[in-house]
């Protein structure tokens, strides 16, 4: 019994549109999207825009009622491949090759050299660790973006992380090269001594 989860293939260029032209249809397609950044040439500006994971590849539940319809689109080229369900999972065979072989993954050659055995994605797995990579870079956005609204000295609750629950004293900004955006330098009590800790600035509330 097939899935009706098919691979489509788009014009390069063209995936966001084949997608938008699903959901006309009453689909739901999945363009692998992330998030990237540009810096305008002679501006200090940085521009943000989603790009295709793997481009010219969405994937969409098709029922065969809609097949017709799916094949009458212009940017679709060729013929939607169905994925199996071990494809699907997120164990199994797959059908992306992982970049990089995991742990110990590997069998011996004549010559006793160790040969990588291929490890795969099930579209499952890809999609959950796509849209981990898109969540952080969208933070990382968010973070950027972040204005500060806090005078020093002001208590802030923290709302997520370590120190999630508790109270701190705002000091200061801190531009961190190490994580790419901005963070929050503040005083807070741990184990009976005050020390100043960095938290991520959508981590607070004033």
């Amino acid at each position: 019994m097939g899935t009706n989860t098919y691979a489509i293939n788009a014009v390069k260029g063209n995936e966001f549109l084949v997608a938008d032209k699903l959901r006309e249809m009453g689909l739901h397609p999945w363009v692998p999207t992330m998030l990237c950044k540009k810096r305008i040439k002679e501006k200090t500006e940085i521009i943000w825009h989603d790009r295709p994971y793997i481009p010219k590849l969405l994937f969409c539940v098709v029922p065969a009622i809609y097949w017709d319809g799916v094949m009458d689109i212009k940017e679709i080229v060729g013929k939607p491949i169905e994925l199996s369900r071990s494809d699907i999972g997120s164990s199994g065979g797959g059908f992306l090759m992982k970049p990089k072989p995991l742990g110990d993954q590997f069998v011996l050659d004549g010559n006793g050299a160790k040969i990588p055995i291929p490890m795969r994605y099930g579209l499952q797995s890809f999609r959950e660790t796509v849209e981990a990579e898109y969540a952080a870079m969208c933070e990382l956005r968010d973070s950027n973006e972040w204005v500060c609204g806090f005078r020093p000295g002001q208590a802030l609750e923290i709302l997520a992380g370590a120190f999630s629950g508790m109270t701190a004293n705002f000091k200061e900004v801190v531009k961190s090269a190490a994580v790419g955006h901005p963070m929050l330098r503040v005083e807070m009590e741990v184990l009976g001594a005050k020390r100043e800790v960095e938290v991520k600035p959508l981590s607070v509330a004033g």
